[in-house]
Order: structure tokens, then C-alpha cells, then sequence
């Protein structure tokens, strides 16, 4: 999924998933937040926003009710569905990073749907935990690692993490990569 905003932010997957882009509507509504939303192989439901660090308080909090919206409305009809949810949310909630200070009570609504899944002590910006995984109860369970990689070309150190998924996803000719 491409990022059309020049945010250096995108989803990339191997050739052979089945990977779909999904269309939230928030980018509609929040023209100024980009959010990117793929489904993997009919189980994992990726949503990775991009907040940049100058949007105000009451708008955030809009964006977070209206992704938790249409997260309830996924889990409807996709109950099964992995949902994990990462990206630069620009968001200094002490809940987030060991560095913060701020306690913003919109976020609880978002911590109570999901659980962070990113270590709170590692920074990914300067002093602070800026590039941050949530999930849902399945997604967590499923988590074999997270990690932050070495800085890139970005001021943000990138994140990777593994989930388990029940479909094969080497099938085809893809061949799980060599642990090194």
C-alpha cells in the first residue's frame, strides 16, 4: 500500500499473500491523518496510521473513536480476524513510552480495545516511543517477536514485528526466509 502523503510510510508483503486493501473511510474524514488498512490472507486486519505530531488534541481523539469504530464493526463480521495496529501515532501517552509524561484520557478508550504490544522502554525517536503496535487480544496472543531495527533513511527508527498466522503463508514458491 502506498503512502501518497510522503510520510517514507508503507505496507509491504511477499508476492503470493493475499493481501487486500481496505477502505476505513478515515482518510475521508481526517484528510490530515493518513491511515493505511490491508487484510492478509483473510486473517490479519493491518491498520497503520500516520498522526503528524502538530494534530490537536480534540482531533485525535475524533480519529481514535473513529477507528475504534470501525475496528467494532470489523470484529462484527470478522470476529477471528487479528487486528494490529502500528505506525507513528506522534503520541506522548506515559502508557506508550517510559520517556512521556502525558496521560491523555482519550487514549484510555484505545488501550481498553487494545493492547500495546511494542516494549514501552525502547525508543524509536530521540527519547520518545513515537512508532507504536497495538492489537487486539488475538493479535497479541500471537506475537512471537517486536523489535526496533537500526535507523534507516528516516529520523524514526523502523519496527518489525512477527505475528502467527494459521494460514501457510510460504505456500506457492515463497520460502520462509533464513534466520540469521
Amino acid at each position: 500500500v502506498q503512502c501518497d502523503r510522503y510520510t517514507e510510510s508503507a505496507i509491504f508483503w511477499k508476492r503470493g499473500i493475499k493481501a487486500t486493501k481496505v477502505d476505513s473511510n478515515l482518510n475521508k474524514k481526517f484528510p490530515k491523518i493518513l491511515t493505511q488498512c490491508i487484510e492478509i490472507e483473510n486473517e490479519l486486519l493491518i491498520i497503520h496510521p500516520y498522526i503528524p505530531p502538530q494534530t490537536k488534541r480534540k482531533t485525535r481523539e475524533q480519529y481514535w473513536t473513529n477507528l475504534l469504530v470501525f475496528t467494532n464493526q470489523w470484529s462484527e463480521t470478522n470476529p477471528e480476524h487479528k487486528i494490529f495496529i502500528t505506525g507513528d501515532l506522534n503520541t506522548t501517552d506515559k502508557r506508550l513510552g517510559i520517556y512521556h509524561l502525558d496521560e491523555y484520557r482519550y487514549f484510555d478508550q484505545v488501550t481498553a480495545a487494545f493492547e500495546i504490544i511494542s516494549n514501552r522502554k525502547v525508543v524509536t525517536r530521540g527519547n520518545n516511543t513515537l512508532d507504536v503496535a497495538l492489537g487486539n487480544t488475538i493479535a497479541k496472543e500471537n506475537v512471537s517477536f517486536w523489535k526496533v531495527l537500526d535507523k534507516l533513511s528516516s529520523d524514526h527508527c523502523p519496527t518489525l514485528c512477527e505475528l502467527r498466522m494459521n494460514q501457510n503463508l510460504y505456500r506457492n514458491g515463497n520460502r520462509k526466509p533464513k534466520e540469521t
